[in-house]
Parts: structure tokens; sequence; C-alpha cells
């Protein structure tokens, strides 16, 4: 009996891993490299161009995008790229984490300047925020 139970309990071997709907990615990449960040970006409007120039790079390593979705993954030393329909291509881009993270701050930073100029301080209450309207009375 103790035997039946460990049997039923072990999934099948060579079984895909199940990976719930609400957590799985529908576009993922595996053996990354830990020094890089990763994004696919649609090849559209000069959009691959445009992070070229700001230090991305095309993926062409050891990265793999293959799924389920997927027939043929990738050869290493090609274009990482995926098909997202309407007949536009998503092509697997890197940038070096040191770049990524300082591109982050900035726009934190960005953020930060604006959320600021929305509030006012109440030292004694926190932050609220501060709208004004002008009433104009005629005649």
């Amino acid at each position: 009996m103790a035997n039946e139970k460990e049997t039923i309990s072990r999934a099948p071997r060579g079984r895909p891993t199940r990976t719930p709907v609400g957590v799985r990615s529908r576009l993922g990449a595996k053996n990354k490299d830990p020094n890089f960040e990763y994004r696919f970006v649609t090849d559209k409007d000069g959009r691959v161009e445009m992070f070229k120039e700001a230090g991305w790079e095309v993926a062409t390593g050891q990265e793999d995008v293959s799924n389920s979705r997927l027939s043929q993954p990738s050869a290493e030393g090609t274009v990482k790229q995926v098909h997202v329909g309407n007949g536009d291509k998503a092509i697997l881009m890197k940038i070096q984490k040191p770049w990524y993270d300082e591109d982050q701050r900035a726009k934190q930073e960005l953020t930060d300047q604006k959320e600021k100029a929305q509030l006012t301080v109440d030292e004694g209450d926190g932050q609220y925020g501060n709208i004004r309207t002008k009433v104009s009375r005629t005649g």
C-alpha cells in the first residue's frame, strides 16, 4: 500500500512542468546571462534602433526563447525573435545591468520630481495634494 501511494504522488518523468496560467510569462527566455537585463522589443517604428542607441544590444548568445508556443528555437549566434501577431516580431535585447540600473534610477528621479511638484507638505499631517480654483464673478 505504501509503495502504491508513493508511485501515485510522483509525476511521470519527461512530462512538461506545469505552470499556472496567471504566473507564466507569455514571452520569456531561459539561459540568460545574469550580468544583463533582458526584454523583448517589437521590431516596428524604429524601436530596435532606438534601443541600440540607448546601449541595448540584440541577444545572440546562449539565450533560449523556445517555449511550447514556438516550433523551432533560435540557434546560438542568431537573432532571438518571436512572432507576436499581426505580422510583427519581437526581438530579445539585453543591456548591462549597471546601465539598466542607471536608467531605472534616472526614471525614478523624474517620477519623484513630478510627484514632488504635485504635493505640498504639512509637517503635522503628512503629504496632501494641492488644488486651487479661481471663480470669476461677472456682473
